[in-house]
């Protein structure tokens, strides 16, 4: 018995083929996780984005019946503007709509923000460049769009379609929001309005 305790003593320690083995094993899982992770990151950030925007239309579509008046959400360079500085609603960038909109009620129907119009919700911009993807809003009809309004019974002024696009590498990961006629808003794939 005390032959066995006297062995246990002196083996405290790992040997450096032992110690080898173990990071071997940790680098082979960690090439197999990452990639994954990553994946992962991106569908996670996508689908944020998709709910966000979703969101928006969900909320002027609520506000124009709520209201009774016509609520617009429109795309906008400058949603992250600190005041004084108004945000307008402009032309599409790069990154489309990832430069972030505006929801508010639109008492001249025009889809453009004046100052005197009553801002209900901002989202500022959340994709810094093309690099990291876009959000494109295309009409089924006429091509790409700016803004979209709901009138107060809560209709579209048109369809239109929400293509929240993944960094290239990542097509996969791509959503889209689809809006119909009716005002109704869904998030689904690509392929789906």
């Amino acid at each position: 018995m005390q032959n066995h305790f006297k062995s246990s003593l002196y083996q405290l320690g790992v040997t450096l083929v032992e110690l080898m083995v173990v990071i071997a094993i940790v680098g082979i899982i960690s090439s197999i996780a990452i990639p994954s992770y990553r994946g992962m990151v991106i569908d996670n950030r996508v689908e944020s984005m998709a709910s966000n925007l979703y969101s928006a239309l969900v909320l002027a579509r609520t506000e124009a019946r709520n209201r009774g008046q016509v609520v617009t959400l429109c795309n906008s360079s400058n949603a992250d503007a600190p005041p004084p500085a108004i945000p307008v609603c402009d032309g599409a960038t790069a990154t489309g709509w990832g430069t972030g909109w505006l929801v508010f009620v639109d008492t001249n129907n025009d889809g453009a923000r004046a100052n005197t119009e009553v801002l209900i919700k901002v989202q500022g911009q959340v994709i810094a460049n093309a690099a990291n993807g876009s959000i494109v809003s295309t009409d089924t009809n006429a091509g790409p769009v700016n803004s979209i309004s709901f009138s107060a019974t809560g209709q579209a002024t048109r369809a239109i379609k929400f293509s929240i696009n993944a960094p290239s590498n990542a097509v996969s990961s791509s959503k889209a929001v689809c809006v119909s006629l009716g005002g109704r808003a869904h998030i689904g794939k690509l392929t789906d309005c």
